[in-house]
């Protein structure tokens, strides 16, 4: 992490002194890209599709993920999208597990509280599933509010994040 988020603050005249710090989730604060990847060569070869690499799946992930497993060449006229996804979360829900938060999460996110700000954490995962990942990687009591859609269909988070 590059500058300390606490130490800058330009100011403005038209500056607030609310002070609040939104993060995503995946990829940002826990390290799950092997179990994402993972998770779609699972979906992938139930298509007799190739794999992919992480470098592959940072080029073409985005949202709505439909169109992202469109993208790597998944017939939906073979599997239904949410036959699709219930195949990828089965193995994902149980991976993330086992992934970590990148180094300086814990101490970011205390150090933010520690000064005031308060924090949220932004995520297209389910909203139970959201929390119980949270809990499990030991930030769930380090955050003030969490925002995760209300199904697993993982459209996007932006007009939640509105």
């Amino acid at each position: 992490m590059s500058a300390h988020p606490m130490s800058a603050h330009p100011m403005s005249a038209h500056a607030t002194t609310e002070r609040h710090l939104i993060f995503d989730w995946n990829g940002t604060l826990i390290d799950d890209l092997e179990a994402a990847v993972a998770g779609v060569n699972i979906v992938l070869a139930g298509q007799d599709l190739p794999p992919i690499d992480r470098e592959a799946y940072r080029r073409h992930f985005g949202f709505p993920i439909q169109s992202f497993y469109a993208r790597l060449g998944v017939d939906f006229q073979r599997i239904a999208f949410r036959d699709l996804g219930r195949q990828y979360l089965a193995h994902f829900n149980e991976a993330i597990r086992a992934c970590r938060v990148f180094p300086g999460t814990f101490e970011l996110l205390d150090e933010a509280r520690r000064h005031g700000w308060s924090v949220s954490v932004l995520s297209a995962s389910e909203m139970t599933t959201l929390r119980s990942n949270l809990g499990d990687a030991g930030l769930l009591d380090r955050v003030d509010h969490v925002y995760g859609l209300d199904d697993e269909h993982a459209t996007g988070k932006l007009d939640l994040a509105r």
